[in-house]
């Protein structure tokens, strides 16, 4: 067992909401989740190809929305809600860009979830994480300048927050209704410290 080394990898982040959120306020957890992950990509050196993601419903989702006809299953309490949906999108190139990450996922969480019911569990994922070797395949669509700005801005991003804690530097969005990246940020292996 002491050998045993697996093929690939993967780095994950998942929670369960507080409370049943609207389409809104999930999106936005969403994001705050992406912006973690590719801090922590970012911070480990790694990259990704191919990001993944996962939302399960809130029961009280068929009491709110009595017309849905899509199929349910059951939860571990035995009360039925919506079944969960899940999507993956796979990028041109390995990344740990936020930006590219955030349009890709979004864009794939748009499409496939229902915006009428409420969400209660959120994950993303970055699928077969490699180490950034720093070799990439130029394109013309790619703009290098900005994303070498972004690089920059998310290496200063790290080294504030690493000497200053996880709440020292944070976007406009942590603070809109239902965000709650800065509270997460406070917690100790998800409990109040």
């Amino acid at each position: 067992m002491k050998h045993y080394h697996s093929d690939s990898s993967s780095l994950s982040k998942g929670q369960v909401l507080p409370r049943p959120y609207r389409y809104g306020e999930a999106r936005n957890v969403l994001r705050e989740m992406i912006e973690v992950l590719c801090s922590d990509m970012f911070a480990h050196n790694t990259v990704a190809r191919s990001f993944s993601w996962w939302v399960s419903y809130d029961y009280k989702s068929l009491e709110e929305w009595p017309n849905y006809e899509g199929p349910v299953v059951p939860d571990f309490y035995g009360r039925l809600h919506p079944k969960h949906h899940n999507g993956a999108v796979r990028m041109r190139e390995k990344t740990n860009s936020f930006q590219a990450v955030v349009g890709a996922v979004l864009s794939s969480f748009d499409q496939k979830t229902d915006h009428h019911l409420l969400y209660r569990r959120l994950g993303v994922c970055a699928d077969k994480v490699a180490s950034d070797d720093g070799c990439f395949q130029l394109d013309l669509f790619t703009d290098y300048s900005a994303l070498a700005k972004e690089r920059r801005l998310q290496g200063a991003m790290s080294q504030v927050r690493q000497k200053y804690g996880m709440n020292a530097v944070f976007k406009g969005n942590n603070l809109l209704k239902g965000a709650n990246q800065l509270e997460r940020n406070r917690q100790i292996g998800g409990h109040r410290a």
